[in-house]
């Protein structure tokens, strides 16, 4: 069985583009960072990016977050841009979510 990374979560601001930048297990116990770094972007950026192509495990806090800044943005007339790997735990769940009607999750 492959070892789980630390989880890592940043934040780049670019020209009012906001990208968050996801790595390794985002659990419950980095939730609370993650998910306010996302609230506040799809509350104010011009565009949200979450990269999670380094994620390989996601708890259903992580979910709800996505699904709430969809949803936001939405309202705001814009669409959250996930960034996932073809293999990977993170783009399952995606997928069996149904989030690609309320979010872009583009595959690399």
């Amino acid at each position: 069985m492959a070892e789980i990374e630390e989880a890592s979560v940043c934040e780049t601001k670019d020209d009012g583009t906001v990208t968050i930048t996801g790595g390794g297990s985002l659990t419950f116990m980095n939730a609370a960072e993650f998910g306010e770094k996302l609230k506040q972007a799809s509350l104010t950026a011009d565009a949200v990016i979450v990269d999670m192509r380094s994620v390989q495990f996601i708890d259903t806090q992580i979910v709800q977050d996505l699904g709430r800044a969809g949803i936001t943005l939405i309202g705001r007339k814009k669409r959250l841009r996930v960034l996932v790997s073809e293999t990977t735990y993170p783009r399952r769940v995606m997928k069996i979510s149904g989030y690609d009607t309320i979010m872009d999750i583009e595959v690399e």
